[in-house]
């Protein structure tokens, strides 16, 4: 495995010392040998050049307040075995140095920011695992542009296998690196995942209420939060299944709009045991998780007054902004009297 280090101030010495971390989290985790090809620790101003080295596209997260913290990019070829290069922000890595120097005992003695270093590392190397056990999905939602980019698909059911892939994956990765996660980084992330939530949602009554006629983005901006909702709460659920230490929350524990509906908090909750019960089958899962999970997704976005088939099945996207208005400020009233 090869540690680079593009744009930052480190040293060798450094790239040695982060390599015995991530040799001792691939040791735990079990993984093969040779799976990870390379690590990359990368400025800010430089992560988006090593992006467009794997992916022309130079696709990473970076909108509506979220950031990508790392990516994997998984090299496949015929009949041989798959490896990984993992990129990490430099933030990361001067994080984990300073970890390596703390005097603290145990992980969740440690700063915040060094704890989300560690969890961020392992969470990526997770994705290297995962890459060497599961197979690419056949569709993801996803075609071929004329440019040969790979971009969503127009259905809604497009939509719903895009975001399932997505949290296949993400709860694969959240399992095997679950026993690095901390109360203290599941409080700060729910704490990040609800604020985001809220802001979506006033997002959305926005466009609805201003009588916007570009309703695919209408339904990009719904479908994507409510499958949002579904990605974070199967991270808790990798909680159940990979770490034995942390006790489960419930889904009104985690989500402050699963507080003021009481529809979404049991589809939330029907959800996690799915997954949590489709996890004993992998790396293979069967249709009826994403059927769950489908149902769940559709279950949540009609409390908000969305709907994403009319009576006779078609797309599109529906909403009724008098309920909108209802669910929305019953949301608020929720959070102004948390905040109290």
């Amino acid at each position: 495995m090869r540690i680079e280090l593009t744009g930052t101030d480190l040293t060798e010495a450094d790239a040695h010392r982060l390599g015995g971390v991530i040799g001792l989290i691939e040791k735990q985790m079990g993984m093969p040998e040779d799976a990870v090809r390379e690590v990359i620790f990368a400025s800010d101003d430089k992560f988006g050049e090593v992006v467009l080295r794997f992916d022309p596209t130079g696709t990473y997260t970076n909108a509506r307040g979220l950031v990508a913290a790392g990516k994997t990019f998984a090299h496949r070829a015929p009949g041989k075995p798959t490896t990984t290069s993992v990129l990490l922000r430099h933030g990361c890595a001067t994080h984990l140095l300073q970890a390596l120097d703390s005097t603290a005992g145990k992980i969740d003695e440690w700063p915040i920011e060094q704890q989300m270093a560690l969890y961020i590392l392992a969470h990526e190397l997770g994705h290297c695992l995962d890459h060497t056990r599961r197979e690419e999905p056949p569709d993801d939602g996803t075609y071929r542009n004329e440019q040969g980019q790979r971009v969503l698909g127009h259905s809604v059911a497009d939509l719903c296998t895009y975001y399932y892939s997505m949290l296949v994956s993400e709860l694969s990765a959240c399992v095997f690196s679950s026993p690095y996660y901390t109360e203290a980084l599941r409080k700060d992330e729910c704490r990040m995942n609800n604020d985001f939530a809220f802001r979506q949602l006033e997002t959305l009554r926005n466009l609805t209420r201003d009588g916007s006629d570009d309703l695919n983005k209408i339904q990009g901006e719904a479908g994507g939060l409510f499958w949002f909702v579904l990605i974070q709460q199967a991270k808790q659920s990798a909680v159940r299944v990979g770490n034995g230490v942390m006790e489960t929350r419930t889904a009104t524990e985690l989500w402050e709009f699963a507080q003021s509906s009481e529809s979404i908090a049991e589809a939330l909750v029907r959800a996690d045991d799915a997954i949590v019960a489709a996890w004993k089958s992998y790396p293979a899962f069967g249709p009826e998780l994403k059927e769950q999970l489908t149902e769940a997704f559709h279950e949540m976005a009609a409390v908000h007054s969305f709907r994403f088939h009319d009576a006779a099945g078609r797309d599109g996207v529906w909403w009724n902004t008098l309920f909108q208005k209802f669910a929305f400020e019953g949301l608020q009233r929720q959070r102004d009297g948390a905040a109290n």
